[in-house]
C-alpha cells in the first residue's frame, strides 16, 4: 500500500507537472483504478478526454475503468472511438474483440480478432481470444484449432492451455456417452 500511495503522490505531480500527456493521464488512472477508486479513475479520464478529446491512449484506459466497473457499453464505445484514433494499435481491437466476445457477439469479435491475425498471423493473444469467441459460442471444434495455433506460438499461454483443458473436460462425458453407445449397439446387432 505504501508503494502505490507513493506512485500516486509522483504521478499527481507528473499530472501537474504535464497536463496534456495521455500516457501519463492513462497511467494515474491505472494506479487509481489499483486502489480500487475506479470511479475516481473513470471522472478523472472524462475530464481528461474533455481537455483532450484525441488521445486514444486515454479513451483506451477509460475503457478499462468502464469495464472494471461493468459499465460495457460505454467502454465499447470508448474502444471504438480510440481505434478511430489509432488503427495501429492491435490492443484496442483486442480489447474490444475480448467484451463483444463476452456479449455473445461473434461475428464482430471474430472481425476484430481476424484484423489482428490479418497484420500478425502468429499473435497468440488474438489467436486465445478467437478461441475464446468459438468457444463461449458453443463451436468448440473451431476454439479448438486456434488455441492449438496459440500453444504453437507460445506452448506455456496459460489461458490457452487452460481452456483446452476445459474443453476436453467438458466433452469428455459426451464422448465417453457416445463410445457406450455404439458399443451397446454393437452388443445388440451382435
Amino acid at each position: 500500500q505504501g508503494k502505490l500511495d507513493e506512485a500516486m503522490r509522483i504521478s499527481s505531480e507528473l499530472i501537474a507537472a504535464f497536463p496534456a500527456d495521455e500516457e501519463l493521464a492513462a497511467n494515474h488512472a491505472r494506479l487509481l483504478g489499483q486502489k480500487g477508486s475506479h470511479d475516481d479513475a473513470i471522472r478523472f479520464l472524462e475530464t481528461f478526454l474533455t481537455q483532450y478529446p484525441s488521445a486514444s491512449q486515454a479513451r483506451a484506459a477509460l475503457a478499462n475503468e468502464y469495464t472494471a466497473a461493468k459499465r460495457l457499453s460505454d467502454a465499447v464505445n470508448e474502444l471504438r472511438k480510440s481505434i478511430q484514433l489509432d488503427a495501429n494499435n492491435k490492443n484496442n481491437f483486442l480489447a474490444l474483440g475480448k467484451l463483444y466476445s463476452w456479449q455473445d457477439k461473434t461475428s464482430e469479435a471474430v472481425a476484430l480478432y481476424q484484423t489482428v491475425l490479418d497484420r500478425d498471423p502468429e499473435n497468440g493473444a488474438a489467436l486465445t481470444g478467437m478461441g475464446n469467441t468459438y468457444r463461449y459460442a458453443n463451436l468448440n471444434s473451431k476454439a479448438m484449432g486456434y488455441y492449438q495455433r496459440a500453444l504453437a506460438v507460445d506452448p506455456d499461454a496459460t489461458d490457452a492451455q487452460d481452456a483446452v483443458r476445459r474443453i476436453r473436460e467438458s466433452t469428455a462425458p459426451e464422448a465417453r456417452m457416445k463410445y457406450s453407445l455404439s458399443k451397446f449397439d454393437d452388443a445388440v446387432t451382435a
